[in-house]
């Protein structure tokens, strides 16, 4: 798990947007009162965390910082770019599958209609706009092992779109 973007440490690399719009969908997870209330842990995780036995602490949602992918379309000015941002809903293993698929099931439509929420438009910590919208939503098919075999991971892919710089950070 990562602590909160840090922003004080070389501040001469700054973050790119598909970080900023990672965290945006952290925070409006973190908002949400029945996942809250449901004790479900919400995180910020470097892709290589996933690995790592002892790092979730489920029920989680694990937001993925570096398993990003942008698609700019169009010229270098003004160019529209698709984020995708990676989400990992992390539970513990049950021996009966039944009740806790249909749980599991419930809990991604929700995390779906939040992101949603304002045509998935995201703004960053100060109200600026990072997303014109959310683009799509997918269940990876399959499950993932991790923990070491104690734990299941439902992968996630959630796109958006935005028309903001990468190198200059300002909308297009």
């Amino acid at each position: 798990m990562l602590p909160d973007i840090p922003t004080e440490h070389h501040p001469e690399f700054p973050w790119g947007v598909d970080s900023l719009i990672a965290r945006a969908v952290l925070e409006r997870l973190r908002g949400a009162a029945p996942l809250q209330q449901g004790g479900w842990n919400i995180n910020l995780y470097e892709f290589d965390g996933l690995l790592l036995e002892d790092t979730f602490s489920p029920p989680e949602i694990a937001v993925i910082l570096e398993a990003t992918d942008e698609e700019p379309k169009g010229s270098n000015r003004g160019a529209e770019v698709t984020t995708l941002v990676q989400l990992y809903i992390v539970r513990t293993l049950r021996s009966k599958a039944g009740t806790e698929s249909l749980y599991l099931s419930r809990v991604i439509n929700y995390i779906k209609g939040l992101l949603w929420e304002n045509f998935g438009r995201l703004e960053d910590g100060g109200g600026g706009t990072l997303t014109c919208g959310l683009v799509r939503f997918q269940r990876v098919p399959g499950s993932l092992s991790v923990g070491g075999g104690k734990l299941i991971a439902t992968r996630l892919r959630v796109a958006y779109t935005s028309k903001i710089q990468q190198r200059s950070r300002e909308w297009s």
